[in-house]
């Protein structure tokens, strides 16, 4: 793109992004038509920043999970983890949290069986459900 005929189909002459890229001196910043008509090179920095971000993530991940396999090859250390698993398994609010657990999956399971209908009938059932919530039973 070394000069304004060669700006792609799926691309635009806009006005400036609030980062200032300035697309070949010409004031205004070379965007996408498409895709929320975004400054091409500030998505290409996210971009960047993102794959670093994730590759420094994807390390740290791999650490974690040697030294946690390390940690746990210990006998001692595996028994303590089994004695705070009965101390925190006795608590009111370990059964609540699991409790919460369950019922968000089984509410997660639900909504993908009905993912299958469509918006019709989920606002008809939604009018139906107001309805007789107001006292109205003859629609």
């Amino acid at each position: 793109m070394e000069n304004q005929d060669s700006i792609p189909e799926s691309m635009f002459l806009g006005k400036l992004c609030k980062h200032n890229h300035n697309f070949l001196n010409t004031g205004f910043s070379l965007r996408y038509k498409k895709h929320g008509r975004r400054c091409v090179a500030c998505v290409k920095n996210y971009q960047k920043v993102y794959r670093e971000r994730s590759e420094v993530m994807q390390y740290n991940s791999e650490y974690h999970a040697k030294y946690n396999k390390a940690y746990r090859a210990k006998p001692e250390n595996r028994e303590r983890a089994k004695e705070l698993a009965k101390i925190y398994n006795k608590l009111p609010k370990a059964k609540v949290h699991m409790e919460e657990r369950q019922r968000r999956y089984r509410e997660k399971l639900q909504r993908a069986r009905d993912g299958s209908r469509d918006r019709y009938d989920r606002n008809i059932d939604y009018s139906a459900r107001f309805l007789r919530e107001c006292g109205v039973d003859d629609i």
